[in-house]
């Protein structure tokens, strides 16, 4: 019986669907921020049991590496944070089903650029669906990447095995 919370709600209505007409991928970031008690509409829910159990379907990312968010310019070194690996067993160990993943936190137009942080994404093809299917199945990873100057931030890396990816 799908949920009728109302946060499950919101994220199901039709004007929050993804270009691709599926529900939108759904990321914790910054976990370990805040009052725990209160994280992601946790105290919504009445209980953790119960909390997992609604959102766990909706969720499927969590950011680890994270930031800066307010500097502009490129390649910044990434700020200092709070251990946000823990942060990542607690909430498996809650019951979700989470893939880490490194964000921007952008609050300026420097996407990729802020810093050498990446998530890599495991998708048979280099095609939107094909992308936005691995990161709803959770086959992701947070990257950090060493680049020069003059090199690309952007690495794509392709493995078959035995004719399969």
């Amino acid at each position: 019986m799908p949920s009728r919370h109302p946060l499950v709600l919101v994220i199901s209505l039709p004007s929050n669907l993804d270009s691709t007409n599926q529900i939108a991928i759904l990321g914790f970031n910054h976990p370990g921020n805040g009052p725990a008690k209160r994280q992601y509409g946790r105290d919504d829910f009445g209980s953790d049991s119960k909390w997992v159990s609604k959102m766990d379907a909706h969720a499927q990312l969590i950011a680890i590496i994270n930031g800066p968010s307010h500097k502009d310019g490129t390649n910044n070194p990434l700020p200092p944070s709070p251990d946000r690996e823990s942060q990542y067993l607690k909430f498996l160990n809650l019951g979700f089903h989470l893939a880490p993943v490194a964000d921007q936190d952008n609050h300026f137009r420097t996407w990729g650029t802020i810093t050498n942080a990446r998530t890599a994404i495991v998708a048979p093809a280099l095609t939107k669906n094909d992308i936005l299917e691995a990161m709803r199945s959770r086959l992701c990873m947070p990257r950090r990447i060493r680049t020069s100057r003059s090199s690309s931030q952007s690495t794509i890396i392709s493995v078959a095995i035995a004719c399969q990816l």
